[in-house]
């Protein structure tokens, strides 16, 4: 006890100038106070922003592995085949050309846009006002599309499906042709799958499936005047050629279709 307490009085001693600088310490004023506040907001922030960045970038990152990754696809009787994202879905140019066409189609009526997407589908919704409405959507997968040379010249060119629903139960179907050129593509046709010329009968349809030889062949569906409008009875190959930028009916088989 003896030894605690002049050890006790030599620490008060040694203590006191630096209480007596603290107490003598300037308080700061509003402003100064309001400065440091803002200081010390501006570096939380800061903080968080070079977090959202790095999360930015580590997403990013994420996308272009995404975009870029190899698909094993399985063949019969073959080994695994490695096939790239990018050569499974529509080129961006083409997605692109599809949509400044559908915009110009409704130019004129200035109607409100609006456009949906996901990895597979795109869909364009106009809005003209009061109710009405209409909508333009097509497939972004090649393998829902058709793929292939068209004017021999070596390479794959493309027939993209864009079906249109106006409000009612059915859609129409348009067939956007390309032509792939040196380092770009261009929208060459832009045909109805019901026009008169193409299908090779009256009423109905053409559906293209595959290009073959340089031709493009699909299947007609055709109503007699007596079928209702849900059930074509007759069905045909069709046969077309695309020639002066033009699709040009070649010619037609019957196909029967058990039922």
């Amino acid at each position: 006890m003896k030894i605690f307490i002049p050890f006790f009085i030599f620490f008060i001693i040694a203590s006191y100038p630096v209480i007596a600088q603290n107490n003598n310490k300037k308080t700061p004023t509003l402003k100064e106070s309001v400065d440091e506040l803002k200081e010390s907001t501006k570096a939380i922030g800061n903080l968080f922003k070079k977090k959202d960045k790095k999360v930015a970038e580590k997403q990013t990152t994420a996308d272009s592995v995404i975009k870029t990754s190899a698909i094993p696809l399985e063949t019969e009787g073959s080994s695994t085949v490695t096939v790239n994202v990018a050569d499974t879905i529509l080129p961006v140019t083409v997605k692109e050309l599809i949509i400044a066409e559908c915009i110009k189609n409704y130019k004129a009526d200035k109607p409100k846009l609006t456009k949906a997407e996901d990895a597979t589908y795109m869909n364009l919704e106009f809005d003209f006002g009061q109710g009405v409405r209409n909508s333009a959507y097509f497939s972004k997968l090649k393998k829902e599309n058709i793929f292939g040379d068209l004017n021999n010249d070596g390479k794959e060119d493309a027939v993209v499906k864009v079906y249109t629903n106006t409000g009612g139960n059915s859609d129409y179907l348009d067939l956007y042709i390309f032509l792939q050129l040196e380092n770009s593509w261009k929208l060459v046709l832009v045909k109805a799958s019901s026009d008169d010329d193409i299908k090779g009968c009256t009423i109905g349809q053409f559906v293209p499936t595959h290009v073959q030889s340089g031709l493009l062949i699909g299947e007609s569906s055709c109503f007699l005047e007596s079928d209702p409008r849900c059930c074509p009875s007759l069905y045909y190959k069709t046969t077309l050629k695309l020639s002066n930028n033009k699709l040009v009916f070649i010619k037609k088989e019957k196909i029967v279709k058990k039922n």
